[in-house]
């Protein structure tokens, strides 16, 4: 036995719904992902206190560029340079 035609229709309404619901949320994570714009942040004290371990990115200016980028609210991505 075969479901009435409005609930076959409903069915492909809510599929269709949730598919561009879930469509419509990428598109908004990607959009505010690539608004990020790439600030490089150039130094050239390479020694502790200010670069202690190029690898595992710490230091101060580390920490320092880290802090800009969450102040900036996801407008910016700050990335250090180390630059000798």
């Amino acid at each position: 036995m075969t479901p009435p035609l409005h609930l076959l229709l409903a069915r492909g309404l809510f599929r269709m719904a949730a598919t561009v619901f879930v469509a419509l949320g990428m598109m908004v994570f990607w959009i505010n992902a690539a608004q990020a714009e790439t600030v490089r942040v150039w130094v050239y004290h390479n020694f502790p206190p200010f670069v202690i371990d190029v690898d595992n990115q710490s230091g101060l200016s580390y920490d320092f560029a880290r802090e800009l980028t969450v102040r900036s609210d996801g407008q910016y991505d700050f990335v250090v340079e180390v630059l000798p």
